[in-house]
């Protein structure tokens, strides 16, 4: 009786092992600094040659290029006039993209503190994601004015554009190697736009429970969408087939410190106290 009803209160079917399933444990950082004044609003990795650089942007308008191996901040780049809402590394054009409340996004390196560029009136409300392709010659924008604009980065003209009816964009990520973008926003429904025809979507999800906040996905065939959503809830959904995903790794990264869970196929998990603002597969 009393093993019954310990199994009761644990939630734990009195028809499985009774023995505990451990769950990994994990440091809480490697190490920590503090290179902003204000709240840091996004993170980005990149790398250049052999060097491991962490890209961060904050509240206090600034954007910055931390040095892994160093351990330290070794630009501190400047020009956007107000709070710095995400930003997204590219690889093939070794920068890092920036987008701001001040309607602008930009285009930095660590080499030097002035922007490569700067778009000014990007959108008519903040801008809330900023995402380059694989090849560095077109960058996506999502806004809180619905829109997702597509821009040429060599002449920082507009491509094209699309938006639906309550669409108030959270965070956009490009299917590496394909024309298809994935982006998520308050209205709960993470979607996947062809970027060759912004007429509907390709891809439609079934609505969230709570509003989608960031995400994520991988260049495979069998490729996934990650949502995190407020409340610290993650979810992992397929796009390319109804075959249960396989394995993998999902970081995610809250305000307050960095978690690491590992689950098989689609699934959910509460694993945070407050909301979730970034994550990486």
């Amino acid at each position: 009786m009393i093993s019954a009803v310990r199994s009761c209160c644990d939630r734990t079917p009195t028809f499985r092992s009774t023995s505990p399933v451990e769950e990994p444990v994990y440091s809480p950082y490697i190490y920590a600094f503090k290179p902003h004044s204000d709240a840091v609003n996004s993170l980005a990795l990149g790398e250049v040659g052999n060097r491991l650089l962490l890209i961060s942007c904050s509240s206090d308008s600034s954007v910055k290029f931390h040095s892994h191996e160093e351990k330290k901040t070794i630009q501190n780049c400047i020009g956007h006039e107000r709070e710095v809402k995400c930003i997204s590394w590219c690889q093939a054009v070794q920068g890092a993209f920036s987008a701001s409340r001040d309607l602008s996004f930009a285009l930095w390196t660590e080499k030097k503190s002035e922007c490569i560029f700067r778009r000014k009136d990007a959108h008519e409300l903040v801008i809330t994601a900023i995402e380059a392709d694989m090849l560095g010659v077109v960058v996506a924008t999502g806004s809180r004015d619905n829109w997702i604009h597509l821009w040429d980065v060599s002449s920082q003209k507009k491509l094209s554009s699309c938006n639906r009816p309550r669409n108030l964009i959270t965070a956009l990520s490009w299917r590496q190697g394909t024309s298809n973008i994935v982006q998520t926003s308050e209205n709960k429904q993470p979607v996947i736009w062809d970027t060759r025809d912004f007429s509907k979507p390709v891809v439609e999800f079934g609505c969230k429970q709570w509003i989608q906040t960031c995400c994520d996905n991988q260049n495979t065939q069998r490729a996934a969408i990650l949502a995190l959503v407020k409340g610290g809830k993650h979810t992992i959904d397929e796009i390319a087939s109804q075959i249960g995903v396989s394995k993998r790794t999902v970081q995610c990264v809250k305000k307050a410190g960095v978690s690491t869970a590992a689950r098989h196929g689609r699934c959910g998990r509460k694993g945070r106290t407050s909301a979730t603002t970034d994550c990486v597969i």
